[in-house]
């Protein structure tokens, strides 16, 4: 069967296993507006320091650039492949493998974890790689800063002093201005809170975060947990248990998250993470530590835009980022669409116009 989807420009077609798929037509590529863009599964998202969006398309191995002022959407890295690549190159013609974390430092280099490095685009455009994990080969590594290999390398952050924290495997280490190595969380065998991060034992850290006073926040996505280390070093739960489920409207610590992977703060302090495994944004008021759901119903799937964000349904979201205006912004994961909630509440698509292909008719959209 053929069917004319005349609203997303394309004919599709329907196999004798009910599995539909796109023949001709679609939604377009590069240097068009953001929210005609196909997107394959967006992950990580942030802002540069002039306010243009980035998106890792983690299954389609690029980074993409929204222009703030235009709305039109290019690649910035990756050329779609994901094997090997060679350093030093311009970075549209890298290859990446499944991008998904993504962070600028203030000189305006971006950084990318790319499934088993972490590779640096300089502000000209050329890619390089930052650590590598052991036992990865390439025929051409600059690496970069350190001459080491590291085991399951993954989320990078710095701080207002310069020094470079990101996650091997299980632990948090930081490299300090004369590269000067240091554990400063995990590593241990202890799980109490209120003891020395170094003390205690991380199962599988995903991301972290720094706030404006210096604070660590470290997303352990295997426990379930967010957990903060203060400037002393004493690390503590903020929010989060082992249990798999959901609330609202509690104190921190006592929340249930499933599969937490993301984490920002707006310009008063709050915090705003993905609850990805509930479908659901969660914001934990700086003042009285009172968590609630500002974006989706706990139920997957998509049920439209412009309407209140509470009553949005989301799939799987990964990424979150907040501009200047204290607009929110979300990578919808599985609906494969980056999607707004302005401070009315109100939610939009700004990127991609999630159509998906491979799936069962019944559950494919038409318009």
């Amino acid at each position: 069967m053929y069917i004319v989807d005349s609203e997303n420009n394309r004919i599709r077609k329907v196999d004798t296993n009910a599995v539909i798929t796109t023949v001709t037509g679609g939604a377009i590529g590069d240097n068009y507006p953001a929210h005609n863009a196909f997107l394959i599964t967006p992950n990580g998202i942030t802002f540069d320091s002039s306010g243009n969006l980035y998106i890792a398309e983690e299954y389609g191995y690029r980074i993409r650039k929204v222009d703030k002022n235009s709305g039109i959407i290019t690649t910035i890295a990756g050329d779609g492949l994901a094997s090997e690549t060679n350093e030093n190159i311009e970075a549209t013609k890298a290859h990446l493998i499944n991008p998904s974390k993504l962070i600028f430092d203030n000189l305006n280099n971006l950084y990318i974890y790319n499934s088993n490095k972490i590779s640096k685009v300089n502000s000209n455009g050329f890619i390089s790689t930052l650590v590598k994990n052991k036992g990865y080969s390439s025929n051409n590594y600059s690496n970069e800063l350190y001459n080491m290999t590291f085991y399951d390398v993954k989320g990078i952050n710095f701080d207002k002093q310069g020094n470079t924290y990101f996650i091997e495997s299980s632990k948090i280490l930081k490299i300090d201005a004369n590269h000067i190595f240091s554990t400063v969380a995990g590593g241990g065998n202890l799980s109490e809170d209120g003891i020395k991060a170094t003390n205690a034992v991380l199962y599988k850290p995903e991301e972290i975060i720094l706030d404006n006073e210096n604070n660590m926040y470290i997303v352990d996505i295997s426990e379930h947990k967010i957990s903060k280390v203060d400037t002393n070093g004493i690390i503590t739960t903020i929010i989060g248990t082992k249990l798999k489920n959901s609330v609202n409207n509690i104190h921190e610590t006592k929340d249930e998250l499933i599969y937490p992977t993301s984490i920002t703060f707006d310009n008063h302090g709050n915090m705003y993470f993905v609850d990805t495994g509930n479908h659901k944004i969660r914001k934990i008021d700086k003042n009285t530590n009172i968590i609630s759901t500002i974006i989706g119903t706990g139920i997957k799937g998509y049920n439209g835009d412009n309407i209140p964000a509470t009553l949005a349904q989301l799939a799987y979201p990964r990424g979150i980022a907040i501009d200047e205006q204290n607009n929110i912004y979300i990578s919808d994961t599985d609906n494969n669409r980056i999607r707004k909630v302005d401070t009315n509440g109100i939610i939009t698509t700004i990127v991609g116009d999630g159509i998906l292909d491979n799936i069962k008719a019944t559950d494919s959209y038409l318009n």
